[in-house]
């Protein structure tokens, strides 16, 4: 026996010595490319499960910027984003404008936008949100995937005016004024439910009830919340210039917010059109001393909005598109939508049906009044782009038809004075979702 365990001993010691000669081997290189799992050895007389697959990861509601379901151009504002400042304190004062209108200039060799944000300090909420529009009109321009003119850049790039002027006083202005610009240049569209929202949309935040001259405001670009991520569902996360510190994020309680409106850049392409903009937008003005209801907001954006009494003055309501009780109010007296007389003033002889007009669209088979609603949707862009003149009623007229040929050959388009597809998603008009 003592043989034996003189043996034993022995056969231990050479087998540490093998063991520590062979780590002593092991260079720093074998050592880094080791996964780092640690084993733990089955016990004797227990069985050993099966390895299972590992459950698979949680949807989240942030997610990576190559996310291929993202809208498109929502990629390019989060990168615009990244590379804004960080803090550099919030103000309202002269300073803060002038150091913006001094971030935006032309480059000379390129003719495009160039945006130096740094410069843009101290900052305000619609400063910082208008300095990530630019810096992602920029971006797209300097890889060829945006064509604007020298022209429309140096429009794009005069910031100061009044709230509803040009293209900075309607993106500064009060109530939608974000929303107001895009929709009418065809840019991209607004909605209200969170649950459709995705990080990168433009958002205008509403602290109090007001919309317009009383209203207390924030303009963001949202990053989440508002559902079961990590942010939690009763929260939202934005980016912008933010009382005190400046640019940065921010998470609050959503209960905190009063109002939201999303608005999502789509097609960055027609702000091309920005010259044919009016110089100045009215409703966008009149927010500066009055205050209006969120029906006649809805209205001006093309939103429906759900049936509700009115109990204001000089106010208007939108209903749901197509819905029996479909009617706007202008004032106190209301007015139910109807067939428009083929003698609607500047619309005599009718060139076309309005079903003929509508026949290679989705909205082929839908009913008079959103056939209606729609044409005067399309009437008032083509207003605002200066291609039509007179008050939208929703007719086929000689002037609607010369109004749309001139526009379709404008985008070079045949000018059928058809809505194909192409030339309502060209006005920012979206497919009818209950098309088959």
């Amino acid at each position: 026996m003592k043989h034996l365990a003189v043996y034993v001993v022995f056969v231990a010691q050479s087998l540490s010595q093998s063991g520590n000669a062979q780590q002593q081997s092991l260079t720093v290189e074998d050592l880094r490319l080791q996964p780092s799992v640690r084993i733990t050895p089955p016990k004797i007389g227990v069985s050993t499960p099966e390895p299972r697959d590992p459950p698979p990861p949680q949807e989240r509601a942030i997610v990576p910027l190559a996310r291929p379901d993202y809208a498109p151009w929502n990629r390019e504002i989060l990168a615009s984003v990244k590379d804004m400042p960080s803090g550099g304190s919030y103000s309202v004062k002269a300073t803060a404008l002038n150091n913006l209108k001094s971030s935006a200039t032309i480059d000379p060799k390129r003719k495009s936008l160039k945006v130096k944000a740094s410069v843009a300090q101290p900052s305000f909420c619609s400063g910082a949100t208008y300095l990530v529009l630019l810096e992602t009109l920029s971006r797209l321009q300097a890889r060829n995937k945006l064509h604007l003119s020298d022209t429309v850049c140096a429009v794009l790039a005069d910031i100061g005016k009044p709230d509803g002027v040009g293209i900075w006083g309607r993106w500064n202005a009060n109530g939608p004024g974000t929303a107001s610009l895009l929709y009418h240049l065809g840019a991209g569209p607004s909605f209200t439910q969170i649950e459709d929202a995705q990080p990168g949309d433009f958002l205008k935040i509403w602290w109090n009830q007001h919309i317009g001259s009383k209203e207390r405001g924030h303009s963001v670009i949202y990053l989440g919340g508002g559902r079961n991520d990590e942010i939690g569902p009763d929260h939202i996360k934005f980016w912008s210039s933010n009382i005190p510190d400046g640019y940065g994020t921010k998470i609050i309680p959503l209960a905190d917010a009063k109002r939201l409106l999303f608005t999502r850049l789509e097609n960055p392409q027609a702000f091309a059109n920005i010259s044919r903009l009016k110089s100045q937008d009215d409703f966008l003005a009149s927010m500066l001393t009055r205050s209006v209801t969120e029906g006649e907001m809805f209205l001006q954006l093309g939103i429906s909005a759900p049936a509700a009494p009115i109990t204001e003055p000089d106010v208007i309501k939108a209903v749901p598109l197509g819905s029996p009780t479909e009617h706007t109010r202008r004032s106190t007296q209301a007015e139910e939508i109807s067939e428009p007389s083929v003698a609607s003033p500047g619309n005599e002889g009718s060139l076309m049906t309005r079903q003929e007009m509508f026949a290679v669209s989705s909205y082929a088979s839908s009913g008079n009044l959103t056939q209606i609603a729609i044409l005067r949707e399309i009437q008032a862009r083509l207003n605002d782009l200066g291609f039509y003149k007179g008050l939208p009623d929703g007719d086929t007229g000689p002037a609607t038809h010369k109004a749309l040929t001139a526009f379709q050959t404008s985008i070079k388009q045949k000018p059928t004075g058809l809505l194909d597809e192409d030339t309502l998603h060209a006005l920012g008009i979206k497919a009818n979702p209950g098309a088959k």
